[in-house]
């Protein structure tokens, strides 16, 4: 019994660390684009396996910005048109952590991921009937 609770904590130390150094490269990352990642962090937080996703494409979409400027299309309008599902997984996260955010606002995700990937009217459907469900609540 011993030795097993010894490589659980072994594997627990080994986990913490790499947890650590993830958290310490996306700050650098964050921090060369010029943004606070504390502040970063705490709009998308790193635990949650949505908003953990959504980071990584907003700081995809920054670093492609930074080095060849996107003046025709904005961050949503790349997320959208590349990362669907990530941004279906991010809009569930809003609805069940965050809030409800204003149907408007499901409408223009809606028209962006719908224009380049009309397979997820399926999807699309279901979340905004969950949306107005919790609306009406």
């Amino acid at each position: 019994m011993h030795g097993i609770k010894a490589r659980m904590n072994r594997t627990q130390k080994a986990l913490s660390k790499l947890e650590k150094q993830a958290y310490e490269m996306l700050s650098r990352r964050i921090a060369v684009l010029g943004y606070e990642p504390d502040e970063v962090f705490a709009v998308l937080p790193m635990g949650n396996q949505a908003t953990h996703a959504r980071l990584m494409v907003f700081l995809e979409y920054e670093e492609l910005n930074k080095d060849y400027p996107l003046l025709a299309i904005t961050e949503l309008q790349y997320a959208c048109a590349w990362y669907p599902a990530v941004m279906i997984r991010y809009l569930y996260y809003l609805l069940a952590d965050v809030g409800v955010p204003p149907i408007e606002e499901l409408d223009v995700y809606r028209e962006l991921i719908l224009e380049q990937h009309p397979e997820k009217l399926v999807e699309l459907t279901d979340l905004e009937r969950r949306w107005k469900a919790c609306l009406t609540s």
